[in-house]
């Protein structure tokens, strides 16, 4: 007698009924609630690194801008006053301006002209988020850099600034927009938390 082969699952007509049918709408209101929950945790946190990697560059251009103030007054005896870079498109937005930075004739190294951050050495390829510019006073001599910027586009303008304070006064110059640093030597938002 033929040994006949006998299946070990018995497939039922209710099993293939769920096989076609694909997911319950519970199930995908359920994956579209978790996708919402995850988004809603991580489009704020994304928003915060982009807006710091873009506030590095005032980081990076003041630290850039100081080292060539130092260097500015070991050759002149004076810091140079640095005129507001890029010169056009004002005010400030999120969106990127070219470095535009002319020279101009530094036969007047110590006097009332403002130079160019070219003059210098302060070098940047490319376009920037901020606009610069470095104030200065002859006797004592003393100086303050700035960056502002508007990251976010929300017409709240952020501000860096670097200054010296040779005179220990614990104060610094105003900067281009008038803040005074408490803290000279050291780089300074005013207003934390604001791009």
């Amino acid at each position: 007698m033929p040994m006949r082969s006998v299946p070990l699952f018995h497939e039922s007509s209710a099993s293939n009924v769920m096989k076609t049918r694909g997911f319950s709408l519970i199930e995908l209101i359920i994956v579209v609630a978790i996708i919402g929950i995850l988004a809603s945790i991580a489009l704020p946190r994304y928003q915060t690194t982009i807006f710091r990697t873009k506030a590095a560059e005032a980081h990076v251009m003041l630290a850039q801008t100081k080292r060539a103030q130092y260097t500015w007054f070991a050759t002149w005896s004076c810091f140079a006053s640095l005129r507001r870079t890029p010169e056009a498109g004002y005010p400030p937005g999120p969106q990127k301006n070219p470095w535009v930075s002319t020279s101009r004739d530094i036969t007047d190294t110590c006097g009332a002209t403002e130079l160019a951050f070219r003059d210098a050495d302060v070098l940047k390829a490319g376009s920037t988020y901020y606009f610069y510019e470095c104030e200065r006073r002859i006797e004592p001599a003393d100086f303050t850099c700035n960056a502002v910027g508007d990251l976010d586009g929300d017409n709240t303008i952020a501000e860096f600034i670097y200054c010296s304070d040779h005179t220990d006064a614990g104060r610094c110059i105003p900067s281009s927009t008038g803040e005074i640093s408490l803290f000279p030597f050291e780089m300074l938002n005013p207003q934390p938390g604001v791009y």
